[in-house]
C-alpha cells in the first residue's frame, strides 16, 4: 500500500535545517494511505495553519528505526492532526493502517545509518 505524511516545515533559515539529515526537516502530523492524499491536501488548505513556534522538550528517540528526534511541546501540531482527524474520510484511512500507540510530537533529526549533521 502506497502511504503518504502531513507534515510541517521549519522556516527556511532556521538552525535545525543544519542540524537535521533529513532532505526536508519537518514534524510529521498524519500518516496516510495515499489513496487520500488529495483529499488532505484539500483539507489542509481549509485549515489556515499561522506559522508558529514550538518549544523544545528534550531529545529522545521513536520508533523500530530509532529515529533521533527533538521532543516538542506543540499545541499547534495536536490541534491540526485533530482538525484533520474529525474529518470521516481521513479518520477512516487513518483508521486502516497500523499506527503508532500515541501521537508524539517531534522533529527527527536523523537515524542510526543517517545520523543528525550537527548538535541542536
Amino acid at each position: 500500500m502506497d502511504t503518504c505524511y502531513v507534515f510541517v516545515v521549519p522556516n527556511e533559515g532556521d538552525s535545525i535545517w543544519d542540524s537535521s539529515s533529513e532532505d526536508i526537516p519537518h514534524a510529521s502530523i498524519l500518516y496516510l494511505p495515499a489513496s487520500v492524499a488529495e483529499h488532505a491536501v484539500q483539507l489542509i488548505s481549509e485549515v489556515h495553519v499561522n506559522p508558529f513556534s514550538a518549544r523544545v522538550n528534550g531529545r529522545g528517540e521513536l520508533g523500530d528505526d530509532k529515529a533521533d528526534v527533538l521532543l516538542l511541546e506543540a499545541p499547534q501540531l495536536t490541534e491540526i492532526r485533530e482538525t484533520l482527524l474529525n474529518d470521516p474520510l481521513i479518520r477512516e484511512a487513518f483508521d486502516s493502517i497500523e499506527q503508532f500507540p500515541e501521537y508524539t510530537p517531534h522533529l527527527t533529526l536523523g537515524y542510526p545509518e543517517t545520523p543528525a549533521k550537527a548538535d541542536y
